[in-house]
């Protein structure tokens, strides 16, 4: 295989250093593959910026007020006290089918003389389609550290976007 590309770039050479019309073809061919390389460029770089505006558009459908996290709960391993999973209710009053919420997740070690302290925080994307007006039940896996508290564990949530389905 190798011997078979080394002599066709062997050939290739040989007809540019001694054909005038070979040469012109090939700066020709390699015109139109460089243009064409330019254009499949252009093209993926539009998908994904349209992506970007199409996400951005869903993420403001839905106001924080209408929805609501119900009875969230979280699981911590047992092995290294890692948050494993969150799960809960999810409400949706708006008029739009809610496809995700990312949630900011605190956790703090509260000891019984001391103000608490923060010990992690996590970033976590929930996916669950919830249609207008109805509720769903949720449970996504968490990523977050080895946590060792000294006190009592307490975790928090905020919510930082909201994504619907585009209509």
């Amino acid at each position: 295989m190798t011997l078979g590309v080394a002599l066709i770039v062997i050939i290739v050479l040989f007809f540019l250093v001694k054909s005038e019309g070979f040469r012109k073809a090939a700066s020709i061919l390699l015109g139109v593959c460089v243009l064409g390389g330019f254009v499949i460029y252009a093209y993926f770089e539009n998908e994904k910026a349209e992506r970007a505006r199409k996400l951005a558009r869903a993420k403001t459908l839905v106001t924080m007020d209408e929805i609501a996290l119900l009875d969230p709960q979280m699981r911590f391993s047992t092995y290294d006290g890692r948050p494993e999973k969150i799960t809960g209710r999810l409400r949706n009053n708006s008029k739009y089918t809610v496809e995700s919420v990312e949630l900011h997740l605190l956790f703090q070690d509260c000891p019984t003389n001391a103000a608490c302290e923060t010990i992690g925080t996590s970033e976590e994307d929930v996916s669950v389609d919830v249609p207008p007006g109805q509720s769903r039940d949720f449970d996504s896996y968490v990523s977050g550290n080895r946590m060792s508290p000294r006190g009592k564990l307490n975790w928090n949530y905020s919510i930082k976007s909201i994504t619907a389905h585009l209509p």
